[in-house]
């Protein structure tokens, strides 16, 4: 409303004069920040934290005392006991949550016949124009305090209105969709920027969250909703501190361009992404005991495919075992231990556990609703560390031992392309784990990008006539005939829809009808080995100008090689990655279904070169050359028994950390990793 003062002040021309320069350059303002796109991905990131090559480990952190309500039950002590406990057991991040309700506790009064009137906070006036309580802000920055005196990184999940099943939105905004509306993004932007002007000049702030899982807050009707809400708040965030990164903080996204939440839309927008990798809560990622291959590679396997597809770095934001109801904590240990390796060999940027305390001792909503958000700590309400947060000790104290801080890029031996027309999990972790016990290593892309530069792709479990663009098809047999690659296909559970299939793979299909089986077929020359896959069709092939490798009781062939032009065209007639991960024994120390077999043999057609090679499908190895010519080796035993490993090395071993090799055996305890150079 203008009043009778402020329309004398409009009217005066000089005034008129100054107001429309002010207000034609805060527009301009607006309008550049708000237009300008994300960071690209070669824009340094201001903090150490996440360069390439380093790698750090943390938790997701609520108060020991409190959890979700430690903000009104402020205890400055505790929280400083918490974080000091955290840091001396090697955490070196905390993501931490501003409970948006009480940081923005903004509430609304009504009038005649429920007549909207104005906005107050706390049942009061409204005090703060963006309705913060700038007592909470104090709060925080004490936390922020207690980090940078105890030398651990903050990474605030700003927006928290969803944690553990329970929703803290402020009152007024209870009543409508929080990612929809109008009124609703209005606040959080309010906030949001708000919260961040407040809070950047901090040392300890390494980068800003979004929020937590804000994509359970509310739904969207389609992806154009969920770009706009995710544009809003990431603009409003890089309009206050243009420096730091953005974290998605979301969970679940998509490789399917069409679906809501997908990440393209991730990538577009925001700097960092964060899959939140529970083999709980993942069937094809709990089917053997927590500590073996599976899920030494699941959070990488999440990871690598939103880097493949968003074109951003991620790292594993949310990452544990759910709790002794899923496996003890000696056992999540020791998941854990595998699965920073890993990381770490990936070059992902790091690792966050759920969470830093036990919160059994609390009897209010989530943890009086849902019993599994109650007993999920690295240590105990009484700061006694459990065996999770002493493997993340022992892993920094050996990465503390190692001569070097960073580790080289990975190699990389074949490109895995996934759909970009429908969600490509879960083939991403069998893929990463077939190609792991087979002896090497595969990297990811979408099908509607440009495809890398490779000498070996793979197609895996395909079925659709629109998955993939007759654009990459052209181009990858392109690739295949005039480069000399090689090309590893597998059948989803479906049709074929690869045009000219006959010619590329030297096999023409007969029939291709719908009927649920058992495959079970042998390479020709390992006839004792019996591959196993579920599959929701058959399709007759006959051989015209393929070999046929292996095939099934019937004579049918499974897996045949063709050669296409300058390179070889690999067909298996089975859903060999949706197979993997349907099945429990495909990936355990006792491989009684060894499908790895396929992409060993399509390696080996493709001839890839390690320095290393081994027999044994349960001890992984990733290669990091280095300008010198020499290579840095991270082994990890993903087998529940100390082994001793028979290894051929393609020159000298050099120093070796975290193991033994003697006459050419690897000695390597379980559930653990090392590393050891080859010159």
């Amino acid at each position: 409303m203008v009043t009778k003062s402020e329309r004398m002040v409009i009217f005066d021309k000089k005034s008129v004069k100054m107001n429309s320069y002010k207000h034609l350059l805060l527009f301009f303002a607006l309008a550049i920040s708000f237009s300008a796109p994300a960071k690209s991905q070669k824009d340094p990131m201001p903090d150490a934290l996440f360069e390439k090559g380093s790698f750090f480990t943390g938790v997701n952190y609520w108060g020991s005392e409190s959890a979700t309500e430690m903000w009104n039950r402020w205890n400055p002590q505790s929280i400083d006991l918490d974080i000091r406990t955290l840091a001396q057991n090697g955490v070196q991040v905390i993501r931490c949550f501003p409970r948006w309700d009480l940081f923005q506790p903004i509430t609304m009064f009504y009038g005649i016949r429920g007549s909207f009137m104005e906005y107050g906070m706390n049942g009061g006036p409204l005090t703060d124009p963006d309705g913060v309580d700038m007592e909470m802000i104090g709060r925080f920055r004490f936390l922020c305090d207690c980090c940078s005196k105890y030398g651990v990184k903050v990474i605030p999940s700003i927006i928290t209105g969803w944690m553990s099943s329970r929703l803290f939105v402020p009152e007024p905004l209870q009543r409508v969709n929080v990612i929809s509306n109008s009124e609703a993004i209005m606040w959080e932007v309010r906030f949001v920027r708000r919260f961040v002007r407040e809070l950047k000049d901090h040392p300890a702030i390494a980068a800003w969250d979004l929020g937590n899982e804000c994509n359970c807050m509310g739904g969207v009707e389609n992806p154009h909703q969920a770009w706009q809400w995710l544009y809003s708040i990431s603009s409003a965030i890089r309009l206050e501190d243009p420096g730091r990164p953005v974290i998605s903080g979301m969970h679940g996204q998509s490789t399917g361009v069409w679906d809501k939440w997908n990440l393209q839309t991730q990538g577009e927008l925001l700097d960092i992404l964060t899959p939140h990798p529970y083999p709980g809560f993942r069937p094809e990622a709990n089917r053997e005991p927590g500590n073996g291959l599976r899920n030494a590679n699941h959070v990488s396997a999440q990871c690598l495919m939103y880097e493949g597809i968003a074109g951003k770095p991620a790292f594993g934001e949310e990452c544990g075992s759910m709790g002794p109801n899923i496996m003890s904590h000696e056992r999540a240990a020791k998941m854990l231990t595998m699965q920073y390796f890993q990381s770490w060999a990936d070059g992902l940027s790091g690792h966050l556990y759920w969470c830093a305390y036990d919160q059994s001792h609390l009897d209010f909503p989530p943890y009086s609703w849902n019993m599994m958000e109650r007993e999920l700590g690295m240590t105990t309400r009484d700061h006694k560390p459990l065996p999770e947060l002493e493997a993340m000790k022992r892993f920094n104290e050996f990465r503390r031992s190692l001569p070097f801080s960073k580790l080289p890029p990975r190699q990389i031996d074949a490109y895995v392309i996934l759909p970009e027309t429908k969600d490509a999990w879960p083939m991403p972790i069998a893929a990463l784990c077939l190609a792991r016990q087979a002896g090497f290593d595969i990297a990811f892309t979408g099908a509607a990008h440009p495809l890398p530069d490779a000498s070996f792709y793979i197609l895996p479990s395909s079925e659709g006539w629109n998955v993939f663009p007759m654009s990459m098809w052209t181009e990858l047999k392109k690739r295949i005939a005039e480069n000399g690659a090689t090309l590893l296909y597998t059948r989803g559970g479906g049709m074929a829809g690869l045009s000219e299939f006959e010619d590329v793979f030297g096999v023409r299909i007969e029939a291709n009808y719908r009927e649920a089986r058992v495959s079970e077929f042998a390479f020709e020359d390992r006839p004792a080995e019996t591959l196993k896959t579920r599959d929701s069709a058959v399709s007759l092939w006959r051989p015209t100008t393929a070999k046929v490798l292996a095939k099934d009781k019937t004579g049918n062939p499974m897996v045949t090689l063709n050669t296409f032009g300058k390179g070889k065209a690999i067909a298996v007639n089975a859903p060999v990655e949706y197979g993997a991960v349907d099945q429990a024994g495909i990936f355990t120390w006792e491989v009684r279904n060894p499908l790895y077999r396929i992409y060993e043999r399509a390696a080996a057609e493709s001839r890839v070169v390690r320095r290393v090679m081994r027999d044994n499908p349960g001890v992984t190895f990733t290669e990091h050359p280095q300008p010198d010519g020499t290579t840095l080796v991270v082994g990890i035993n993903c087998l529940e028994e100390n082994v001793a490993c028979p290894i051929s090395v393609h020159g000298k071993v050099g120093q070796v950390w975290g193991a033994r090799i003697l006459n050419g055996v690897l000695q390597l305890e379980a559930n653990c990793g090392c590393i050891f150079e080859v010159r």
